[in-house]
């Protein structure tokens, strides 16, 4: 089949999954959710996610009738029922189901796998990015599903003809709508660290990890809007964005300073890629 998803044990097509109206994510977005791509049916770093995914449940207290092996089984079947070979793999639990109530939290929290074609952006896919404040409230460490702010920011960065928005709060870079942003400067790579305002990203993980493998410098800060502005190279980072050059900020040509760096990082994020998923 093209795609497919799973609701507590229950497998159909899309447009045929049935969810009741009465699942805490539908009211309150009382949940936390996961994403990742295939390759060749392959999900790219599907440990990491599926712990990611984990991590947050415990954080916000959601405890689902499934432990990480059940998951990862899950999401590997449902590849595996799709025809395609390039997937975008989506995955959710929210807190149970009842009576809108905002204090009573389920007791047994709900799961839901949907997973359709999309493709990982090529090597050569270049952005364009507009800045945006950022209005989102401080847990943006956990993948929650409250994502109001983003998806705003991000129709906004669609009708200006970019591919992200990149927020900022009291001056200071934090992340992007749906991704991590870093700057080459003077040969050193700046990343924001992890923290109420800013994910820790598979793909900031992997970009840092390359960096390591390519003795390139790098420091976890968060940066001002001027330094973006001036840097060397802009780089984005998701699981859809392995490892992003962005050329226009604003509507104005960026980066575009340090192409051997920044050639040599894409090279290494991406060969990593392509080995874990069959070449």
């Amino acid at each position: 089949m093209k795609n497919v998803g799973f609701y507590n044990g229950r497998w159909a097509p899309l447009n045929k999954l049935v969810a009741p109206v009465l699942d805490r994510a539908y009211y309150f977005g009382d949940g936390i959710y996961d994403a990742a791509y295939t390759r060749n049916k392959v999900i790219f770093a599907l440990d990491e996610h599926v712990d990611r995914f984990f991590c947050g449940l415990k954080k916000l207290s959601i405890a689902i009738p499934y432990d990480k092996e059940d998951v990862a089984f899950f999401l590997q079947r449902g590849v595996d029922m799709c025809d395609g070979s390039e997937l975008f793999v989506y995955f959710q639990a929210s807190c149970g189901t009842g009576i809108r109530n905002h204090a009573e939290r389920g007791e047994d929290g709900n799961l839901l796998v949907m997973i359709y074609p999309k493709k990982i952006a090529p090597p050569e896919k270049t952005l364009a990015v507009c800045t945006a404040t950022d209005t989102r409230y401080d847990l943006c460490d956990v993948k929650t599903l409250n994502l109001m702010p983003n998806v705003l920011a991000a129709h906004e960065a669609e009708k200006r003809g970019c591919d992200e928005a990149i927020f900022i709060r009291a001056g200071e870079i934090t992340e992007c709508a749906h991704s991590n942003v870093h700057i080459l400067s003077d040969g050193v790579l700046l990343s924001p660290p992890p923290c109420y305002c800013t994910l820790d990203g598979i793909g900031r993980r992997h970009l840092l990890a390359a960096c390591k493998r390519l003795s390139i410098p790098t420091v976890e800060r968060r940066f001002s809007t001027e330094e973006l502005r001036r840097a060397d190279e802009i780089i984005v980072t998701s699981a859809g964005y392995p490892c992003q050059r962005v050329t226009t900020c604003d509507g104005l040509p960026c980066g575009g300073k340090d192409e051997e760096r920044f050639l040599a990082l894409s090279s290494s994020v991406y060969e990593e890629l392509y080995k874990e998923t069959g070449g």
